[in-house]
């Protein structure tokens, strides 16, 4: 299912090609510094970002998202904890694995709770686009075209990828939006991304969308199923979440990744969750401290004659401060998320293949403030020649999200992610051999949070170990611009 839906994005990435082509030529310099130069910097940073002093009255700006809810009642397949709903549901899930089963709860359920130790680091990962309705399965196994799970010294696939970051000493969770994702046609991500933000998507033929989601057999449901956007539905999942967890949760590194349009929803809803901070609904403990972006879906935008054209145009409203998309985009949005999540102290990084198309549609105005703000990665993934029918147009995309979840693994063992001394981190994460004589740290899942909060700025380029999926075998260097592919000449 995901791979036809990739290969359906490429046809379309591949239509696209012309359009971009005769756009190269236009001189958007002016454009291009206007937007760049509009995008804010925050009105503090981060060792301001404090609550104020309690004698100040304080006043809440943004309402008690503990309360933002599907209602249950009228939209009952949404409801991930009804009887026999399996798979279905829209939510955020804890997972472990308990007695040889994943067992699976809602992170807002006493049984959910349950399943989180507070004394350990905490994963959350966000799934990208999918065209079924049915409900994600919650489970990552390893594609056999990609890798394999003996590689990870795994006695089955049983427990798909998230038993690494178990074994890593993590706690897991993941988001699921399965039934917002299902559109038709299935390539429509321009009537997904509308949903992130709020309820009042328009698409580029001027048709709403609204935050419609879509039952089993293809029917749509009303236009508006709740007054907020996925993003800010989510906020009220975590808000309600750590209303069941002790109050030193947080007190160990929270990570959040994103695929794909997991990137996009991943960095609204982290955005969402400074502000709230800022706000004081949640302390700077249970705040995220990790954002990572995996080939992720920031917008479409063409450049033609000097103005600014959205290939998929949505007249927006950000629910959670009433405000339009920045110059009407998602791409210059996000480019402002970045900026506030950093400033809030969060790492972020950034991974994508040299062939990803999501990326040769983000403009470089974009690409810079990501730079800025990111730490970015180029994994130069190509595992043709040992997993057949691996072709890297159609399965880069996934190779890049697993690169990085797998990344948590180092051969050799399995050491709590927590518990690696300052040797075995030098050792398995100093990869950067810009510099030979003098190696460099390069972000992985397993490079700690803080020293890839240093990276910033910074762009590396895989040169070795592309042709499997471990880590151990990597090598990179460091680039100084965007990595532009060679076009051959006529």
């Amino acid at each position: 299912m995901k791979r036809k839906l990739i290969i359906t994005l490429v046809v379309f990435a591949v239509l696209l090609t012309a359009a971009l082509t005769a756009c190269a030529s236009t001189d958007n310099t002016e454009l291009r510094e206007k937007i760049k130069n509009d995008v804010y910097t925050p009105v503090a940073p981060p060792e301001t970002l404090d609550y104020p002093p309690e004698e100040v009255e304080f006043v809440h700006k943004y309402r008690d998202y503990s309360e933002v809810d599907f209602d249950y009642e009228k939209y009952p397949e949404l409801n991930p904890d009804r009887e026999g709903a399996g798979a279905m549901g829209v939510g955020l899930f804890w997972q472990k694995i308990v007695d040889g089963r994943l067992v699976q709860y809602s992170a807002d359920t006493p049984e959910g709770a349950a399943l989180i130790d507070p004394d350990k680091p905490t994963y959350i990962y966000v799934h990208g686009m999918m065209d079924n309705p049915e409900g994600y399965p919650g489970k990552f196994n390893f594609p056999a075209n990609i890798g394999d799970y003996a590689d990870f010294d795994l006695e089955s696939n049983a427990f798909g990828e998230q038993i690494l970051w178990e074994k890593a000493g993590f706690n897991y969770g993941i988001l699921k939006y399965t039934q917002f994702t299902s559109e038709n046609p299935a390539i429509a991500f321009w009537n997904i991304e509308p949903k992130i933000w709020g309820y009042d998507g328009i698409t580029s033929t001027g048709t709403s969308v609204g935050n419609r989601f879509r039952y089993v057999g293809g029917k749509f449901s009303d236009l508006v199923v709740g007054e907020f956007g996925l993003a800010e539905f989510f906020a009220g999942e975590y808000l309600r979440a750590l209303k069941l967890l002790p109050d030193t949760f947080g007190s160990h590194e929270i990570r959040v990744a994103g695929h794909s349009m997991g990137g996009q929803l991943s960095t609204a809803w982290v955005w969402m969750l400074t502000e709230l901070y800022k706000d004081k609904w949640l302390t700077k403990q249970q705040l995220p401290s990790r954002l990572s972006i995996l080939d992720p879906f920031f917008g479409m935008i063409i450049d033609q004659d000097g103005v600014a054209a959205l290939f998929s145009k949505h007249n927006v409203t950000i629910g959670l401060t009433g405000e339009k998309l920045y110059q009407n985009y998602t791409g210059a949005q996000m480019g402002q998320c970045l900026v506030d999540i950093r400033a809030a102290g969060l790492a972020i990084e950034y991974y994508v293949y040299p062939m990803s198309w999501l990326l040769s549609v983000t403009p470089d105005y974009v690409f810079d403030v990501i730079r800025e703000n990111a730490a970015v990665v180029y994994i130069q993934i190509n595992y043709a020649g040992t997993h057949p029918g691996y072709v890297i147009a159609t399965d880069g995309h996934v190779a890049a999200n697993e690169w990085y979840v797998c990344s948590i693994y180092f051969g050799g063992g399995y050491t709590p992610y927590e518990s690696l001394t300052p040797t075995q981190i030098d050792a398995l994460t100093k990869k950067d051999l810009t510099v030979p004589s003098n190696p460099g740290y390069v972000p992985s899942a397993l490079l700690p949070t803080d020293i890839l909060y240093t990276l910033a700025g910074n762009i590396y380029y895989m040169t070795e170990g592309g042709t499997t999926l471990v880590y151990d075998d990597d090598a990179f260097v460091q680039i100084q611009d965007r990595y532009r592919p060679e076009v051959p000449e006529d």
